[in-house]
This record gives structure tokens, C-alpha cells and sequence, in this order.
């Protein structure tokens, strides 16, 4: 699967990786907590890296020593053909003084989500994010406040071959959904 880094709606192909103590994606650095880690396997690190970045992978989900999944994940490389889903970090900043979250639409993977603060204690605003699997037609949305904003609300979507990033307020969204209520006037 491709692998994309977002932020705002700038979107890169490739998501960033950290090496120390081992290769691993790093999500809600900042301020005075741990960051979330996200390992990449050991025997396919080498393979998958190029020039800082991961480009395409696979996803293995982790298990207890029971057999149960324990949530948590390990990026290798692809085992599989043709893999038409996205690897996706999604970086959303909120207002001054504001926060941001993200969630995620029905049947969406979600491997990863912290928050980084933009100051120490977060009294500057906050920086939702989420490292999330998509298939062809499914969605992340994002809510936002604080000062200094246009825009509260912002969907991601993933049609099987691009990323689409949209800001506006929830009336927007609620006009471009293909299933909307209402009476024909």
C-alpha cells in the first residue's frame, strides 16, 4: 500500500521516519508526555526506507501471547500484489488557543492518533494525528477551533488512487454528501 503524509492539505507521498532507538513512525511529539511509536519491522527496515521516508508497505496486527490482537502494529514490507489501499498520516492544526481532532469514517484501520502541542503545555493550540489505513471510498474527518481560523471542519478522502483534502464548516460537508435529507422544495 502507498503511504502518504498530510498536513493541512498538503499532501507528500511517503511518510517521514525516525531511527533512534529503531526505525519507527513517531505521532504527537511535543509538550510534556510521550509520543505514540509506531515500529517498523526489524528484518524489513532496510528494504522499506529510502532517503528517510517509507513509500510502500504492508501492516501486520499484533498478537498477545493468546492469540488475541493487543491493538498494536508493525509496518513491513508489502507480502501481497496489488494493494490499492493508502497508508495515510493526517496532521491537523488547530486555531490559536484552539484544539483539532480527528476521527475516523465506518471501516477505517485506525494504527495510530496522538496530539503534539504547539507550545509546551498546549497553550498555544494543539495538532491532531492520525496514521490510518483507507480503502477506495472511505474518509477521515476533522474538527478544529481556537482564534485565527477560516475554517472548522476538514474531510480527507481516499478514491483508490488520490488523496482529496477539503476545509469548510459542516454545512459544506453536509451539502456535498451524496445522501442528503431534506424536503424538495
Amino acid at each position: 500500500m502507498k503511504t502518504y503524509d498530510i498536513s493541512g492539505s498538503e499532501v507528500r507521498e511517503g511518510i517521514a521516519v525516525a531511527n533512534k532507538p529503531y526505525p519507527h513512525i513517531e505521532l504527537g511529539v511535543g509538550g510534556h508526555k510521550r509520543a505514540t511509536w509506531v515500529a517498523l519491522g526489524k528484518r524489513d527496515a532496510d528494504s522499506i526506507v529510502r532517503e528517510g521516508k517509507i513509500t510502500d508497505v504492508g501492516i501486520i496486527a499484533l498478537k498477545d501471547a493468546e492469540g488475541k490482537p493487543n491493538g498494536k502494529f508493525l509496518i513491513v514490507a508489502p507480502r501481497n500484489g496489488k494493494d490499492n489501499r493508502a497508508l495515510i498520516l493526517w496532521r491537523v492544526e488547530s486555531g490559536y488557543r484552539g484544539d483539532a481532532h480527528i476521527d475516523a469514517g465506518e471501516g477505517v484501520q485506525v494504527i495510530g492518533y496522538d496530539h503534539s502541542w504547539h507550545s509546551g503545555r498546549g497553550s498555544m493550540g494543539e495538532t491532531a494525528e492520525m496514521l490510518a489505513i483507507l480503502k477506495s471510498g472511505q474518509e477521515l474527518t476533522a474538527g478544529r477551533s481556537g482564534r485565527r481560523l477560516e475554517t472548522t471542519h476538514a474531510r480527507l478522502t481516499w478514491d483508490g488512487k488520490t488523496a482529496q483534502v477539503e476545509f469548510g464548516d459542516e454545512n459544506l460537508f453536509a451539502a456535498l454528501d451524496e445522501e442528503v435529507e431534506g424536503d424538495y422544495l
